[in-house]
């Protein structure tokens, strides 16, 4: 009877290790159904010190290329990613690439014909191409001045250094990662 209830009990506990890894592998899969869910994914998996499911966010046609051509930049990209710190409170933000190239901004401009994204006068090729930026922000009060008075204001701080590019594959939303110059 004991042999019995141990094998009873054995076969329970192999079931649960495997649902756990099923479940595991399932939230680590990545990519999220709108630019919405990436954002609140990478929030909760940074904060979380989930290296795994943060690096299921990278598009994975990215990731395969990475792979081949330079596997560190992979675990690079992945602990830069690690280093946020994205409060509960942030807002974010979502321009396509379309809307970027008819704003007349000096800040960022994409080049389809060559997969480049200029941003703050530096520019950066992209094998896969994004689709949109995706930017992170807190609201934080600050002294300004206007008119020559300093007046407290809410301002947007960035989270991130400079926005994320993103595209969907598949059906789901991942990060993008510029891979060097053509």
């Amino acid at each position: 009877m004991f042999k019995s209830d141990r094998i009873s009990f054995l076969g329970l506990i192999s079931l649960f290790v495997i649902l756990f890894i099923m479940i595991s592998v399932a939230f680590a899969q990545g990519g999220q159904e709108s630019p919405e869910a990436l954002a609140k994914t990478l929030a909760t998996s940074t904060n979380a010190k989930n290296k795994s499911a943060v690096q299921a966010l990278i598009h994975p046609q990215v990731v395969s290329y990475l792979r081949v051509t330079d596997p560190s930049m992979i675990q690079n990209i992945t602990n830069s990613l690690m280093q946020l710190k994205i409060p509960e409170n942030y807002k974010m933000g979502v321009i396509s690439m379309d809307e970027l190239a008819q704003n007349d901004s000096n800040m960022a401009k994409y080049d389809k014909a060559t997969q480049t994204l200029t941003m703050m006068g530096s520019s950066v090729y992209y094998k896969i191409p994004p689709s949109h930026l995706m930017a992170l922000v807190v609201e934080k009060e600050k002294t300004v001045e206007i008119d020559g008075k300093e007046e407290k204001k809410v301002v947007n701080v960035p989270i991130t250094p400079t926005p994320l590019p993103i595209s969907a594959f598949e059906g789901k939303w991942y990060i993008v990662i510029a891979v060097g110059n053509k």
